[in-house]
């Protein structure tokens, strides 16, 4: 049994996720077998206007700034983002805030370049990799 937020977790066993980590060689799509889900990416060209997506699971990040490979992995200790207000925070914290389960946080997947967080699937996108005026090449990024 755990508890977490206000929340009762009536199990048999208690399920240790297995840490997971895939290359990203290029655009295309990328299975995370730990988690049953993929990851798609797909580079544009930016036009004069861009639609945002208001999905959770898409991230548009700003490709002239970043190239292949990418790395796709579980939350590690000392993993920290970036937010709008230009202060680190440790994304720890960042799933803290959101009320993500402690139990459920190994399965999120974290998009990098090097050791450069990018992407915390479904959450929050790093400031340093959103889209600027300047920006002409989008990274489209998608967890189905």
């Amino acid at each position: 049994m755990t508890r977490a937020y206000n929340v009762l977790n009536l199990t048999r066993s208690r399920e240790e996720m297995t840490p997971f980590e895939y290359s990203v060689p290029g655009p295309g799509c990328v299975e995370i077998l730990e988690i049953g889900r993929s990851m798609r990416f797909e580079v544009q060209s930016r036009k004069r206007k861009i639609r945002f997506e208001e999905f959770p699971n898409v991230a548009l990040l700003d490709f002239d700034d970043l190239d292949f490979p990418l790395t796709i992995r579980t939350f590690r200790p000392g993993d920290a983002s970036s937010p709008w207000n230009g202060r680190e925070k440790k994304v720890k914290d960042l799933f803290i805030d959101c009320k993500i389960p402690a139990l459920y946080r190994k399965r999120v997947p974290i998009l990098f370049r090097g050791d450069r967080l990018l992407w915390v699937a479904g959450i929050r996108i790093d400031h340093r990799a959103r889209l600027k005026p300047e920006t002409r090449n989008i990274l489209r990024a998608e967890l189905i």
